[in-house]
């Protein structure tokens, strides 16, 4: 079945009300639940309230994208909104970027061969965790956090 333009929708509506619901919606082939939603819309939007809603242009798609970070797995999500012009939501995109892999570089101790120094390093080189490493039992010594410069 093809669809109808707006202004084919205006006159349809208009005949019908000369004809009756009843008589009108055989002559054209359409439901009476199908009249009563164009003429609901019709009325309280006029002319662009019959555009076929269903169907939109590029165009017509308005973008939102929202990002949280995530400190627990070291990743960034971003939700991207995709919505129609009436409002509508076309369509929700969760994409998760993980955090490069950190660096580590051991560094030999202060005083004895067992003892060392471990730095993970983030993606812009700069230290992210210090770590001691005693007889091979690594213990976290301090958290690095950077803001992020706008």
């Amino acid at each position: 079945m093809k669809r109808k333009s707006p202004e084919e929708k205006e006159k349809i509506l208009k005949e019908i009300e000369k004809l009756g619901i009843v008589e009108g919606c055989r002559k054209f082939g359409i439901s009476a639940t199908t009249y009563y939603d164009w003429d609901r819309r019709y009325k309280s939007n006029g002319l662009s309230g019959l555009k076929n809603y269903t169907r939109h242009n590029e165009a017509d798609v308005k973008r939102l994208v929202k990002e949280k970070y995530d400190s627990e797995n070291n990743s960034a999500e971003l939700i991207k909104y995709e919505y129609f012009d009436n409002g509508r939501l076309k369509r929700r995109l969760i994409e998760r970027i993980p955090e490069p892999k950190i660096k580590g570089v051991y560094t030999g101790g202060p005083s004895s061969d067992d003892e060392f120094y471990k730095y993970n390093f983030d993606s812009e080189g700069r230290i992210k965790v210090f770590y001691r490493i005693i007889n091979g039992k690594k213990y976290k010594i301090a958290v690095f956090s950077y803001e992020k410069n706008s």
